[in-house]
């Protein structure tokens, strides 16, 4: 899928994007118990606090700037 959307998949991982969207979704204001859930997470889970809670940066270029408008035209 990454690359389709024209990313460099030999640079860019998917857990890459597991970081930036799980952070986003809490920058937010998702409930931290949806995010859990959504990404495998147990609630009693430390694996987000620990490692994937981190600050957006540029947060409002991300998603454009990471995949296209419309992916049917890559």
């Amino acid at each position: 899928m990454l690359n389709l959307a024209g990313i460099d998949d030999s640079v860019y991982k998917g857990h890459s994007y597991r970081h930036a969207s799980t952070s986003c979704a809490k920058e937010k204001g998702l409930n931290i118990d949806v995010i859990l859930k959504q990404a495998g997470w147990s609630e009693k889970s430390k694996v987000f606090a620990k490692f994937y809670d981190k600050p957006i940066v540029n947060k409002t270029s991300f998603g454009t700037t990471v995949l296209p408008t419309n992916i049917k035209d890559k």
